[in-house]
């Protein structure tokens, strides 16, 4: 068993209770207990923590816990994520998350939590055999995002579509200066499979299969989300400060049709 729970934010709504069943059969898959955190006033919040329990263990069979919280949602959920391997938010929050995907809480949670979360959308499917989607954006920040989405492909025994959407890097002219006398599709097929080879070398019997898009990014990654059993994102860290919720992340949570997991890049020690 995982020591490090996984974490499902609840507040009594049906979107929540979804989420409670989604994050009991992902912790089942990790090998992890499940905590089930609500914030709010003490009552509305035990409420809703009971109701997220008997949600879980309906869905799987774990160890499970619940604990309520007072305070702001998003320093709850932060400060709970410090202590998960993985924060499951439900898609809307109507009760003492209110907001919850929003953006006015989805987005700083997701973009200062300590582990990937979760935002559960799209038709409920537990034990989904349909394939894991990978967002790639081609630099070294996405590269605990691959991981993520080889492990979960190998864990779900299903197949891995690692998706690299590139034509809008052509408007920056950092990038744009690049191509000059190259085929832009060659040279980004050439990068993809750079950054995929040494996982498929550590996953060898997760199904890869590697797709080039020219497609705006949201709407390409929307689209992989109708067929697919999770959609997985990194953060970009090129051109972001540090923080800064990602506008391709952040569009992609609210119109996937399927659940996401925003992986942010993995700060490296200095000193």
């Amino acid at each position: 068993m995982n020591p490090r729970p996984v974490t499902v934010g609840v507040d009594g709504t049906l979107s929540a209770r979804q989420a409670a069943r989604w994050a009991a059969v992902e912790a089942e898959l990790l090998g992890a207990a499940l905590e089930v955190v609500a914030v709010g006033d003490r009552d509305t919040a035990a409420v809703a923590a009971r109701e997220g329990l008997t949600e879980a263990r309906d869905a799987a069979t774990v160890p499970m816990g619940a604990t309520t919280r007072r305070g702001d949602p998003v320093e709850v959920l932060v400060e709970e994520s410090a202590h998960s391997r993985l924060l499951v938010l439900g898609n809307r929050g109507l009760g003492a998350l209110r907001g919850l995907l929003s953006g006015s809480v989805s987005g700083p949670v997701a973009a200062r939590a300590h582990c990937p979360v979760a935002v559960v959308r799209g038709p409920e499917r537990l034990r989904d055999e349909r394939p894991v989607v990978l967002g790639v954006d081609g630099t070294p920040a996405g590269e605990g995002a691959i991981g993520y989405a080889f492990e979960a492909a190998d864990r779900r025994a299903v197949p891995l579509i690692a998706v690299h959407v590139w034509r809008d890097e052509l408007d920056d002219p950092e990038w744009a200066s690049a191509f000059v006398d190259v085929d832009p599709t060659e040279q980004e097929r050439e990068l993809l499979s750079e950054r995929l080879a040494g996982w498929s070398a550590r996953f060898p019997d997760v199904d890869l299969t590697r797709v080039l898009d020219d497609d705006q990014p949201v709407r390409a990654l929307v689209a992989r989300s109708l067929q697919a059993s999770l959609l997985v994102l990194g953060t970009r860290g090129r051109l972001r400060a540090p923080g800064r919720w990602g506008s391709v992340a952040g569009a992609v949570l609210h119109e996937a049709q399927c659940p996401v997991v925003v992986v942010r890049p993995t700060p490296v020690a200095t000193g």
